[in-house]
């Protein structure tokens, strides 16, 4: 039973109040009272009784006195029966709280809702789903009207959910904050302890692919208790994970209402678009009189929708490097008529190069007769062709003649536009001349002198001992890649890899180990002692390779032109049995897949299977397995792109350099509409020292020619003498230019000519399929949560009616100080009863 003459001590900015009550120990049924009552009287009776017995033949005043005493006692006595306290409380309140999930796929960038004739035509005035979105949400009261009673939390979905990426907190808990103290009263409080973000930034459509249900149980589950609901602002273009029953499901069971607010059009679209357009980035033109050059195929994917029975034009144009911005010259006209209404058709266009230099190839699709799409931006692709005479070069290194090996350089060897030597390490040199390994030139060591490395393209190195290595070909190697572009794939294997961490502490006199340039250039830190460390794990079947989403996004992993047909292919591969383990990654590498296996995940998690970085001006791959032969029991035509994509990937830097001061490297070819863009150069000044000051700009143009401004910033790397880096995002579908000027040129001269690189924006297929809003799946989603299906016109702020304010208020005891365990206590006790005991003897009573 408590008493609330509060002693207030709360601080103004914390959602708790604390207060202190006097608490005592007392009864608290009524038969309780009457049994403590009945007790007392009987008791206090019974001693007034025996005192006025006691002492009846003395003087009134000291039977008074004497009685006083006793009772005094009997009185501190009581008190400590009923245990009064000093109990400190906190009063909390949990707000109710309503989470905010918006849309932001690559869906989102399409008009948010259908013109009268059913179809919106390209146009600046439309407006986008992500702008309906932010109007709606963050441009009207309907945030303020959603924290009168709740904490109003924002996240972001597309295949995860990010956030929260702002709370908003509830006025009803503020209101209950300052409830009670007078000191408390009037304080000015914040609105927000943070500012809002950009949202019109944050908004921007990025993601590939759409997991509504996932995000919105993550989302649940971030929320904790007291969950009002979930307002969904989305086009329902749900295309991956699971069904969207499971977040009915799951918001049903926490009694959370869902409101689902739909953007886009409800009526089939029409839109036409070139899908993708694949082509190789580097051929070759021969001056052998008796070799061909390379021919090459352009493969374009046109999609229509909505255009069922209608004729497309699409054309093949071509640009020459240095003819600027003007109108492409038209090499071939195809027609196409769709049968469908969501049809797609492959174009294949086959071209001989004839001269040298970059050639840039559009297709271009035309609907013969006019009709209003959706989106025009998308009708028009760009690649880029290098052409080159020279041959490219390869050393492939190996410790041993591992499968790998061999059917690598078997396919090398057949391949017309490359060279090969080959030193196979287990090949003494005294037998070299009679072993045929189907290369130019079999090496019985390797290369010595900068000289003897530099005519390299990309060394391939399979599980090599590098110990027969001298310090001074280390240098060589690490110089070959840092500086001059080289492409190293390394292949890791079961005798010489583990070797390699050890190698370090073979320091010499100053500590410093000749050998770390190996292990500094990998994008991945090795486990010493490698498979020894999981020997007693069975490698009996083969396990899948488990891709990051870089890997499903890299250009050189693509088995297939049509993407979707290229995870097919991955997954029907039947996977390695062994990966070496790895100790982590390091900061600048880009993990593509890891091993799947469960049984070999340590602190580090999975070892990786593939993986890249940038050492200064070259790349370096890493293959944690010598098992992609297993390909070959799909189609032997896997096995050879995926090398020969990778031989590209790797050396492209070496390929480009023509411009011996300049390079420019996108981290891949590939984007989608959102995603940034991270972009290396290596520059040098005039007299080919590395350039030292801290910023340089480059140019990034649009498919449109438009330049994105302010011009970007490349910052140098304090650890890599000329060597910068940079980022930007890219927004719109197409090609993009990205132009590095010389940084020493002089304003109103030509010093030297701008280094010129490649990207393509494309839309992942999931996003672009079916762009009109899925209403079913949103009312499915929200049926029988209490909550309700809006389209963008009835969405207002009667929405923060649908949710019910679940808030809290409870108290909670945070600590109890006894009163009467006091010194004081004790001497008062004492005090009377020696009092007592001293009159009683002075007056000689027994």
């Amino acid at each position: 039973m408590m008493s609330r003459l509060t002693d207030w001590i709360i601080a103004v900015d914390s959602p708790t109040q604390t207060f202190r009550d006097w608490d005592w120990d007392l009864p608290r049924t009524g038969l309780g009272w009457l049994t403590v009552l009945l007790l007392c009287v009987l008791y206090l009776s019974y001693v007034c009784w025996l005192y006025v017995k006691d002492t009846r033949m003395m003087h009134p005043f000291w039977r008074m006195w004497l009685l006083t005493l006793r009772l005094g006692v009997l009185a501190a006595l009581l008190v400590i029966a009923f245990n009064p306290q000093l109990r400190t409380q906190d009063l909390q309140y949990h707000p109710s709280k309503v989470g905010v999930l918006l849309d932001t796929s690559l869906s989102m960038r399409f008009p948010a809702e259908d013109s009268e004739e059913g179809a919106v035509a390209n146009s600046q005035a439309a407006e986008t789903r992500a702008q309906a979105a932010k109007r709606l949400i963050f441009d009207s009261p309907l945030i303020a009207e959603l924290r009168k009673d709740h904490e109003v939390s924002v996240f972001l979905f597309d295949s995860e959910l990010r956030g929260p990426v702002h709370i908003f907190p509830s006025e009803h808990e503020l209101a209950v904050k300052h409830r009670g103290p007078p000191t408390a009263a009037g304080a000015d409080e914040p609105a927000d302890r943070q500012p809002p973000p950009d949202w019109q930034a944050l908004l921007q459509p990025s993601g590939t692919e759409t997991r509504l249900p996932e995000t919105l149980n993550s989302a649940l589950g971030k929320l904790g208790n007291n969950v009002a609901g979930l307002l969904v602002v989305s086009d329902g273009a749900s295309n991956a994970g699971l069904q969207v029953s499971s977040a009915n499901r799951a918001a049903r069971d926490r009694n959370a209402r869902l409101v689902a607010i739909g953007l886009g059009g409800t009526r089939k679209p029409v839109n036409l678009t070139v899908a993708s357009l694949q082509g190789p980035a580097l051929v070759r033109i021969s001056d052998e009189p008796n070799e061909k050059n390379d021919t090459f195929e352009l493969v374009t994917l046109v999609q229509g929708e909505g255009l069922k029975g209608r004729t497309v034009e699409v054309r093949l144009l071509f640009r020459e490097k240095d003819a600027g911005d003007s109108e492409p010259v038209e090499l071939e006209k195809r027609e196409i008529t769709f049968a469908e209404d969501l049809e797609r058709f492959e174009l294949k266009f086959v071209r001989e190069p004839t001269l040298e230099g970059r050639e840039e190839y559009i297709i271009r699709a035309t609907p013969v007769l006019k009709v209003g799409e959706i989106n025009e931006d998308d009708n028009e692709a760009r690649r880029t062709v290098e052409v080159t005479r020279k041959k490219s070069q390869i050393l492939l290194v190996a410790g041993g003649p591992m499968r790998d090996y061999h059917f690598l350089r078997n396919m090398l060897a057949r391949r017309s536009g490359l060279e090969m030597d080959v030193w196979l390490q287990t090949v003494e040199a005294n037998v070299a001349g009679a072993v045929d390994q189907d290369a130019r030139d079999l090496l019985t060591e390797f290369p010595t002198t900068a000289e003897d490395l530099s005519k390299y393209d990309t060394i391939i190195a399979f599980d090599p001992d590098w110990t027969t290595l001298a310090p001074e070909q280390v240098q060589i190697l690490s110089d070959w890649v840092a500086v001059h572009s080289g492409g190293l794939i390394y292949v890791a294997g079961d005798v010489y890899t583990g070797e390699m961490s050890a190698l370090v502490n073979a320091s010499n006199a100053d500590g410093v180990s000749a050998y770390k340039p190996l292990l500094d250039m990998l994008p991945v830190y090795l486990t010493l002692g490698g498979f020894d460390v999981v020997s007693a794990i069975s490698s009996d079947q083969g396990w899948p390779i488990e891709f990051t989403k870089d890997g499903d996004q890299a250009e050189f992993l693509q088995l297939e032109e049509d993407p979707s047909l290229s995870k097919q292919v991955w997954k029907d591969f039947p996977g390695v049995f062994r990966c070496y383990p790895t100790a982590g990654t390091k900061s600048t590498a880009t993990v593509y897949a890891n091993f799947s296996d469960p049984r070999f995940v340590s602190q580090y998690g999975q070892p990786v299977l593939i993986a890249t970085q940038f050492f200064g001006a070259g790349r370096v791959m890493y293959f944690g397995s010598g098992e992609f032969w297993r390909m070959r029991s799909i189609n032997d035509e896997y096995f050879d792109r995926f090398w020969i994509k990778s031989i590209r990937d790797v050396s492209q830097g070496r390929m480009k350099q023509g411009n011996q001061r300049l390079l420019l490297m996108p981290e891949r070819r590939t984007y989608y509409p959102g995603q940034t863009v991270r972009v290396r150069a290596r520059v040098f000044d005039r007299q080919l020292n590395p350039l030292s000051i801290d910023e340089i700009d480059f140019r990034v143009f649009e498919p449109d020619g438009k330049e994105i401004l302010p011009a970007r910033k490349l910052y140098r790397d304090p650890n890599r003498p000329g060597e910068y880096a940079g980022d930007f995002r890219v927004r719109k579908q197409g090609g993009h230019r990205i132009e590095l000027p010389d940084p020493e040129a002089v304003e109103g001269t030509v010093l030297g000519e701008s280094e010129i690189a490649e990207i393509e924006v494309t839309v992942p297929r999931l996003e672009s399929d079916n762009t009109q809003q899925d209403s079913k799946l949103l009312r499915d989603l929200v049926a029988d949560t209490g909550g309700a299906y809006l389209t963008a016109g009835q969405a207002d702020v009667s929405i923060a009616k649908l949710f019910e304010n679940v808030g809290e208020e409870f108290q909670i005891d945070v600590s109890s100080q006894p009163l009467w365990d006091k010194a004081w206590v004790m001497y008062l006790m004492i005090g009377l009863l020696s009092i007592e005991w001293l009159t009683r003897k002075l007056l000689k009573l027994a």
